[in-house]
C-alpha cells in the first residue's frame, strides 16, 4: 500500500461491489490471543496461530494456521492456479 493506493500489481482483482473509496484501503485485526485478520480489496487473509505447550529458547512453541478467503469472482477466473494445500 502506498500513500497514493496500491504500489504494483494487485494479485486479486478488487470485489466488484466496493465502493472506490474502499478499494483503496487496507484493514488490518488483531482478535487476541490468537487471530490476526488482513483485509483487503480483493481478499481477506486470516493466520490464527495456536499454542503447543511451553518450550525452551528455540523450540517451537506454537504453531500457525492461515489462507485466504476470496470471493467466487476471483475463483472462477482462467489463470487463478490452484494447487493442493501446503
Amino acid at each position: 500500500m502506498m500513500r497514493d493506493g496500491w504500489g504494483g500489481r494487485r494479485r486479486f482483482p478488487a470485489i466488484a461491489t466496493l465502493p472506490a473509496e474502499q478499494r483503496s484501503r487496507l484493514t488490518f485485526a488483531m482478535l487476541p490471543p490468537s487471530l490476526t485478520l488482513m483485509f483487503a480489496p480483493g481478499t481477506v487473509a486470516y493466520t490464527l496461530i495456536r499454542p503447543i505447550g511451553r518450550g525452551d529458547a528455540g523450540r517451537q512453541r506454537s504453531r500457525d494456521y492461515g489462507g485466504w478467503l476470496l470471493p467466487q469472482s476471483t475463483l472462477d477466473l482462467p489463470d487463478l492456479t490452484r494447487g493442493a494445500p501446503r
